[in-house]
């Protein structure tokens, strides 16, 4: 079975814990590969680089907003088939 990519952009270091703690855990290690950051250019650096199926989104992060960040995934992705989807939490 194909692995479910997860691109985590989290700025709190409790919620990135969080994160880890669930989605690596014995239950779900063999569904999702994670790829965590913390700020919206490594999230954006990752983006390219995984091509993720799921990106889950911090809206309030330092610098700039997760609603940049999701601007900018849009643009980077706006004529792939199929497109990622994302979820936007605070």
């Amino acid at each position: 079975m194909k692995k479910l990519k997860i691109l985590v952009v989290e700025d709190e270091s409790v919620s990135q814990a969080i994160y880890r703690k669930g989605l690596q855990s014995k239950e779900f290690k063999d569904v999702f590969d994670l790829t965590l950051v913390d700020n919206r250019q490594e999230a954006l650096d990752s983006f390219e680089k995984t091509k993720p199926d799921i990106v889950v989104l911090d809206i309030l992060m330092p610098v700039l907003s997760g609603f940049t960040a999701l601007e900018k995934i849009q643009e980077l992705e706006k004529d792939s088939d199929p497109q990622t989807g994302i979820i936007m939490v605070s």
